[in-house]
């Protein structure tokens, strides 16, 4: 079965380079985010940028790997002294960061387009 998914990483922008994230994010598209991610923090734009966002807005799956994924990536960022932000989190994807307890691990480094929406609702 053929996975929509998508990730493209950014040119530096007003200090902060972004990765894109689009389609499934499950066990067979996961192991690709990560190699991409990881090679983006790796590279020069990240040190230079001093920021670095993953954009999750056109995720329409985020199953437990990809979960996985964005902590293993938060973790390295971490470990490089880059600040890392997870952005766009709806619908599904919102839950099921909601429902794993991965939000509030993330310490606010998930941060939905909807502020104002109330806690546990994914319009």
């Amino acid at each position: 079965m053929a996975h929509r998914f998508g990730v493209q990483v950014g040119p530096v922008a007003d200090g902060c380079l972004r990765i894109a994230v689009t389609g499934e994010v499950d066990l067979a598209t996961s192991e690709v985010l990560f190699v991409v991610a990881a090679d983006a923090l790796a590279g020069t734009d990240a040190a230079r940028a001093g920021t670095v966002e993953i954009d999750v807005s056109g995720v329409t799956l985020l199953a437990a790997s990809g979960i996985g994924v964005l902590l293993a990536v938060q973790n390295r960022a971490r470990e490089q002294g880059i600040p890392l932000t997870v952005r766009g989190a709806v619908g599904l994807s919102l839950a099921a960061l909601e429902i794993t307890g991965t939000l509030k691990q993330l310490e606010g480094e998930v941060a939905p387009d909807q502020p104002d929406r109330p806690r546990g609702t994914t319009r």
